[in-house]
């Protein structure tokens, strides 16, 4: 299925170092279908472009009424650099994988310098019934704050082609240093895959940022974007709190 428009299908085959995996736990690859608004889930904005649901998070909205929020990259709704904000229901539409609108981008960032990120958040509609779970590994439960320099496994889910059409469910390796804005992983991705949850163990590392970063060529991998800096840079612009929403491990 064809996800972005002249983009070029590339995917990262990098070895990948898994740990004895637990009789509970979810495989580390898997085909799990992932409808709906969740993390993991395909969605489009603008229509056409399509990539992956990031994390869900609870809130307010401008009126300080409960709501919901999932993150995203945004460089395909605001192409400029910088940062932006929309009124409640100004912004563009998001749209799941059944072309139905389940709500609108509040806030986005898209940068180049010193380094690539896209971040974007939407407030989901109330007539929207959003999943926390992530699709076929479960959580998230937490937040990780590790900034580890060991390699460590890592589970993700993204729609990006060609990697999802055999596996949207996949592991990692980040084999550099995680610091508090990212990490680089090696692992299977493709166009599309942009957005998408990154779990250590059940908790949130970040987000796919983009195949980015040196690529093949030098091994960088995929940018994964911690999520704390995002989320604390969005409440600060739409002056608004947010929690992020949890669930079980599968």
């Amino acid at each position: 299925m064809h996800r972005l428009r002249s983009a070029v299908v590339v995917a990262i085959t990098a070895a990948v170092v898994l740990t004895t995996v637990p009789a509970h736990a979810a495989e580390p690859f898997g085909s799990t279908p992932c409808p709906g608004v969740r993390p993991g889930a395909l969605m489009e904005a603008p229509p056409g472009i399509q990539y992956t649901m990031g994390l869900l998070f609870k809130g307010t909205d401008a009126q300080g009424k409960v709501a919901n929020y999932i993150t995203t990259v945004a460089n395909y709704v605001f192409t400029t650099f910088g940062s932006k904000t929309w009124k409640a229901g100004t912004g563009p539409d998001a749209r799941d994988a059944l072309g139905k609108k389940f709500g609108k981008f509040v806030y986005a960032s898209h940068t180049d310098t010193p380094a690539y990120t896209s971040f974007g958040l939407i407030l989901v509609d109330k007539t929207a019934k959003p999943n926390a779970q992530v699709c076929h590994f479960g959580g998230p439960t937490g937040v990780y704050q590790g900034t580890d320099v060991t390699p460590f496994s890592v589970q993700y889910y993204g729609q990006g082609t060609p990697a999802s059409e055999a596996s949207p469910a996949r592991t990692g390796l980040v084999s550099g240093s995680a610091n508090e804005q990212g990490a680089y992983l090696q692992g299977i991705w493709g166009p599309g895959d942009e957005g998408g949850p990154v779990l250590v163990d059940g908790k949130v590392l970040g987000y796919l940022d983009g195949g980015i970063g040196g690529g093949a060529t030098s091994g960088a991998g995929l940018v994964v974007s911690r999520i704390d800096q995002w989320i604390a840079k969005a409440q600060k612009a739409l002056k608004i709190k947010l929690k992020l929403a949890t669930a079980a491990p599968l």
